[in-house]
């Protein structure tokens, strides 16, 4: 998980994210090309599931603690796998909104 600050130069005040980071595996492609093992943050369609942003910090800190909570002694692995020629995100224990 991380909770990161965003800002550009021509906002008024950093936004904030949480995100259950996402692993990838290695992947061979048919034609030899190779992708190594990567962490990367959640996709836009898991956006609200794995990954949530905010406009002040102590929101983003409370969603990050809860995170941090649950997932302690969850057996929660968010590691995409492949399906279809597309990769699908794991699912975020009960509890969390």
């Amino acid at each position: 998980m991380a909770l990161l600050e965003q800002s550009k130069p021509n906002w008024s005040k950093p936004a904030y994210e949480v995100v259950i980071v996402q692993k990838h595996r290695a992947k061979t492609w048919p034609d030899g090309r190779v992708i190594e093992a990567r962490e990367a943050m959640p996709p836009d369609e898991a956006w609200g599931t794995l990954g949530w942003t905010y406009s002040d910090l102590p929101p983003a800190e409370a969603r990050f603690k809860a995170l941090t909570n649950s997932l302690r002694d969850a057996d929660f692995n968010p590691e995409h796998s492949p399906k279809t020629g597309s990769e699908r995100a794991g699912g975020v224990p009960a509890g969390i909104p």
